[in-house]
């Protein structure tokens, strides 16, 4: 299915327990941020005992590109506290989902070469002077933090994945084990042009790297 083709998507608050202001929008294309998919709260939804999912009309759709809809920004509005009025479902800039802790990896942006890095919170190591840890606590707590969106493996593997920001062309590292987990999505033609741990963890290797593959 595409968000297109549906008239309601679904939100859930179950992750308000730590982190209060956050509410999670799922489509067919964009699935919740510990990645549970639109099949599986569809089912929910019939089963009727989760009292967190609610169903929604999507409304218009305000930016097809960053995936704005008025129907998610009016039950995001309604359902944060008032902390979030807006969502861009598919960019990580101007606003971006929220995210709360549950997610499994984290993507950021590194302005220094212009480009998306993806690391998955289990990662042990030091990138780019941080650590995922940091990272995901920098992430995390239901905020929408621009240049950081903590998501799902699944979402990787959508057609709609951060379009807005030029999706996968814009990714310029992975950490190994994930770029391993989702090697066939990735466009064939950039799949030895996304550097991981082995080719780069400092900005200046990174450049290096990229330099290499011409891509800066």
């Amino acid at each position: 299915m595409q968000e297109e083709e549906v008239k309601v998507f679904f939100s859930h608050i179950q992750c308000q327990r730590f982190a209060p202001n956050h509410v999670c929008i799922i489509t067919p294309e964009k699935p919740g941020c510990c990645g549970c998919l639109y099949e599986t709260y569809q089912e929910k939804i019939k089963e009727g005992k989760d009292p967190n999912l609610s169903q929604f009309d999507k409304g218009q759709c305000l930016d097809p590109v960053r995936g704005e809809y008025s129907g998610a920004n009016e039950e995001v509005k309604a359902k944060s506290n008032g902390k979030h009025s807006r969502y861009f479902l598919h960019s990580m800039f101007g606003f971006p989902h929220a995210s709360c802790g549950c997610f499994s990896i984290i993507a950021f942006y590194l302005k220094t070469v212009d480009g998306i890095a993806i690391v998955d919170r289990k990662f042990d190591g030091r990138i780019f002077g941080t650590t995922a840890t940091a990272l995901r606590r920098r992430t995390g707590g239901g905020d929408q933090k621009e240049g950081y969106l903590g998501t799902c493996v699944d979402y990787l593997k959508s057609k709609k994945f951060l379009q807005a920001d030029g999706g996968w062309k814009r990714v310029v590292w992975l950490s190994n084990a994930l770029k391993e987990q989702v090697l066939d999505c990735i466009p064939a033609e950039i799949r030895d042009k996304i550097a991981t741990e082995a080719q780069a963890t400092t900005v200046q290797k990174l450049r290096e790297f990229l330099r290499r593959v011409e891509r800066l």
